[in-house]
């Protein structure tokens, strides 16, 4: 439930949720769009990205979601990431880092 005060507080606020394209950031991202806030959502496949942020869009009637491709498992799209958000926003009020993943064995990303 979200309260009054987190509503007041949310609206107009800048939102950058790295792989809110589905699971919890979907969800994360949905209910902020919900209460008044401008979301940026990150996400490593352009048609499913821009499917997830019309769905938000749609649900919540804020037309307040963008989606920026990225990968962030190199050092590179991360920078092309920050990039592409700068190009959005002129700043950030809120980032939930979601991206992650647990691995049985060790690997290295492209960057080493």
């Amino acid at each position: 439930m979200v309260t009054d005060n987190a509503r007041q507080h949310m609206r107009g606020r800048t939102v950058l949720i790295t792989g809110g394209t589905n699971g919890i950031g979907f969800h994360t991202a949905r209910t902020l769009a919900g209460i008044g806030a401008h979301v940026l959502v990150t996400g490593r496949d352009e048609d499913p990205g821009r499917a997830a942020a019309a769905t938000i869009d749609a649900e919540t009637g804020c037309r307040s979601v963008t989606f920026i491709p990225a990968d962030h498992s190199t050092v590179g799209g991360n920078h092309d990431a920050a990039r592409q958000v700068r190009a959005h926003v002129s700043g950030l009020d809120v980032l939930v880092n979601n991206v992650g993943g647990l691995f049985d064995q060790r690997w290295e990303t492209a960057d080493g």
